[in-house]
């Protein structure tokens, strides 16, 4: 078996897997079934679902509803009840080819080239006109909302890949055998 390079750079193998799905633009956002639709596909959407189609809104945020998410930017699980961001991305699995790409709030900030930090920045108005859910949090939450995303954060770099602008910590391994109490392990 060939041994691996110890200066071998893996990100490099990956190539484009360490960026995020791309926005997709101009976009609906269909209430019955709770998904985006692309423009191309608002004509697959029942007549009568066409007029409730909510247009002109860029991003979406609620309460994590589980905590079975995962922010695509860091990597780490969204708790459940917390704040999360999410924006339409092309993706087959969505029921017109659209899914959400869910994130913290303090990750969101450097994604879709500025844009969610740019809503952010423009106010109040902006937010409510911008962002599908906004309206709906309490006024403790949009405060909570605003500073997420807004806060200085040195560490992360608009160019830096997702999962190496925030790297996750690791903890070291035990020393205590926990797993099995039974067999003694030497030291």
């Amino acid at each position: 078996m060939d041994s691996v390079p110890g200066d071998l750079d893996l990100s490099q193998l990956a190539g484009k897997s360490g960026c995020l799905p791309q926005y997709l633009k101009n976009c609906a956002y269909d209430v019955h079934t709770r998904s985006w639709v692309p423009p191309h596909m608002i004509r697959h959407v029942p007549k009568t679902s066409q007029k409730a189609l909510i247009k002109h809104k860029c991003f979406q945020v609620e309460q994590a509803r589980s905590g079975a998410s995962t922010c695509k930017r860091c990597g780490e699980k969204i708790a459940k009840l917390s704040l999360r961001i999410g924006y339409p991305a092309k993706d087959q699995r969505g029921e017109y080819g659209a899914l959400v790409i869910w994130m913290h709030a303090a990750c969101s900030r450097t994604c879709c080239d500025g844009l969610i930090l740019e809503t952010f920045q423009a106010g109040e108005s902006s937010l409510k006109k911008k962002i599908i859910g906004y309206e709906c949090l309490s006024e403790e939450e949009q405060t909570q909302l605003r500073e997420s995303v807004l806060r200085a954060q040195d560490a992360v770099s608009m160019d830096a890949p997702p999962a190496l602008a925030t790297p996750r910590q690791l903890s070291p391994p035990s020393t205590s055998n926990t797993y099995c109490s039974a067999v003694a392990v030497p030291s």
